[in-house]
């Protein structure tokens, strides 16, 4: 089955999620305007274990 790229971040982010907080650090490494663009569509701090 060939995989949408919607699909495969959201698995990218079910794989970030499990591992938690040190994983939300790197996030926040990435830079706001990223971590912005992931809260627009609909996902918290929270879900990344903060």
């Amino acid at each position: 089955m060939i995989k949408t790229g919607v699909e495969k971040s959201m698995k990218a982010l079910k794989r970030i999620v499990e591992k938690g907080e040190k994983v939300y650090r790197l996030i926040e490494g990435v830079g706001k305007e990223k971590l912005e663009r992931i809260e627009k569509r609909g996902y918290t701090k929270e879900m990344f274990g903060e």
